[in-house]
């Protein structure tokens, strides 16, 4: 004799008729169930770096939520905020004859020595933003707080799609509407590439 499903929802029948039930059951559920979806962090290609030479960890929340983006949207896709405990170099590419000069918020700690567009995919730099036609070298100064983190895609105003990428950027909030500059002794290295 078999038994089959009582109005219990812990019982389940037993035999062959029991364990189909279960089955389409169990199908069913999986059907209609959807998957959470991801933190923009676990979709990151890279991570942020758990240490640097001359700088120590911080736990700069505000910053660190100025520097991340959504998915589609740039920024840093996960990041660790740190604090210089000596001048660092950082790299910028950036658009000469922009009427401002002052220094940006997006960086590298590597001199940049890709093609122009090998440069926009690996730093998701939409071309609007800038030419990329010239580069500075200037230096943290000590003391200052800055994040770092791989990059979060973004999608440009022309449709272009520039995917994460694992390439480390440096964020620093200099700020030129408000006097804050967060970099010195900064030098123009020229034409770029």
């Amino acid at each position: 004799m078999q038994t089959f499903a009582s109005s219990s929802p812990t019982r389940v029948g037993t035999g062959l008729l029991g364990a189909a039930v279960v089955a389409v059951s169990l199908a069913c559920t999986a059907a209609h169930t959807v998957a959470p979806q991801p933190a923009p962090s676990s979709s990151c290609a890279g991570a942020a770096p758990q240490s640097l030479e001359g700088a120590v960890r911080v736990d700069d929340v505000t910053l660190r939520a100025a520097a991340l983006g959504a998915p589609s949207h740039g920024g840093l896709c996960t990041a660790a905020t740190f604090e210089a405990q000596r001048p660092l170099s950082v790299y910028r590419v950036y658009q000469r004859d922009r009427a401002s000069r002052e220094p940006g918020r997006w960086w590298t700690f590597e001199r940049p020595t890709l093609p122009r567009d090998a440069f926009r995919a690996r730093y998701e730099v939409c071309p609007a933003w800038s030419a990329l036609d010239a580069i500075e070298r200037c230096e943290l100064r000590v003391g200052v707080h800055f994040a770092v983190g791989p990059g979060q895609s973004v999608r440009c105003d022309d449709g272009q799609q520039l995917d994460v990428s694992a390439a480390l950027q440096v964020y620093v909030a200099n700020d030129a509407r408000q006097g804050v500059t967060l970099v010195e002794r900064c030098e123009d290295l020229g034409a770029w590439p």
